[in-house]
């Protein structure tokens, strides 16, 4: 889906909505296409003026140039080198700032907790893709290329499942929505949703208990990883698949603190996150930080 909204300048969402995409096989001007016709709708309904829109912030999959907005690879669109900044740029005719939507998710997030805002934290993020992003003392870690948190990618097993980024193993080819429905299949359960396997579950029908302690396993060894790598305070797991069915969280959190040394636990927070839309948010705040930080430098 596409979400939009609208951010004044006192922090409130004045409008948003959902955009429902069928597919995933959409070129960067079909999206934005969208994303424009969307913006426009939303304004009409709220009585805002397009002219109002000071700037625009985008948040999108995939390993992401912040500075230009350019998408060197979004796997799950099978986008490569596409100038999305430049092209919402002359669609828009505004200020563009594009991020990854992990980054953004957890700019989001930070907007919206207090208690985290200055503090070091992972955020962990399960739905149709896994990835992360990593804040110390409230400043975004991004690494030398921006892909610092891209640990949907971090291998599992080294000779697991084909990845749709070529190599086999990696952690989204375990954890996520399709993922786990393609595992179910090849086992012999013919599920359509991921609704079905934790209905299952909740009846403690064999196999879904199974499958989900399993699935519970490969995520507490993926927050092991985290925690080795990164070792912040918190660590905040969110995404469709966690809130939609939280019972994975709690398998999951059950199984961590035994991966763990004695110190890496103790200060340790590992909470499940039940906001939905920080990418949408996150991507309005930080358009808006970096409108008024060119407005001040200009004067």
């Amino acid at each position: 889906y596409i979400g939009i909204c609208i951010l004044n300048f006192v922090d409130d969402f004045t409008a948003h909505k959902r955009i429902r995409l069928e597919g995933t096989g959409y070129q960067a001007k079909e999206i934005l296409e969208i994303a424009y016709q969307g913006c426009l709708g939303l304004c009409a309904d709220s009585s805002c003026r397009m002219e109002d829109i000071d700037a625009v912030g985008i948040s999108c999959i995939g390993n992401i140039d912040y500075k230009t907005g350019t998408v060197f690879f979004a796997p799950q669109f099978q986008w490569k080198d596409v100038e999305l900044g430049q092209m919402a740029r002359e669609k828009f005719q505004k200020p563009v700032y594009v991020d990854n939507d992990m980054k953004s998710s957890l700019i989001g997030l930070a907007h919206r907790r207090k208690d985290i805002r200055h503090e070091d934290v992972t955020y962990l993020s399960i739905g149709t893709g896994v990835g992360s992003a990593i804040m110390y003392g409230g400043s975004i870690v991004r690494g030398s290329d921006n892909a610092a948190g891209e640990v949907g990618h971090i291998i599992l097993e080294s000779s697991g499942r084909l990845c749709d980024c070529g190599s086999t193993g990696c952690v989204q080819t375990y954890l996520t929505k399709n993922s786990l429905i393609e595992q179910c299949r090849e086992q012999g359960h013919e599920v359509k949703d991921v609704h079905q396997i934790y209905e299952a579950y909740r009846r403690k029908e064999g196999w879904a208990s199974e499958f989900v302690e399993r699935q519970g396993q490969y995520l507490a060894m993926l927050i092991r990883n985290l925690v080795y790598m990164y070792n912040t305070r918190y660590i905040l797991v969110g995404g469709a698949i966690v809130t939609d069915f939280p019972e994975l969280f709690h398998v999951t959190k059950g199984k961590v603190s035994g991966l763990l040394h004695d110190n890496l636990r103790k200060g340790l927070q590992i909470e499940m996150v039940k906001e939905r839309d920080n990418s949408r948010a996150g991507a309005a705040f930080a358009a808006q930080e970096a409108f008024l930080e060119q407005m001040l430098c200009a004067e």
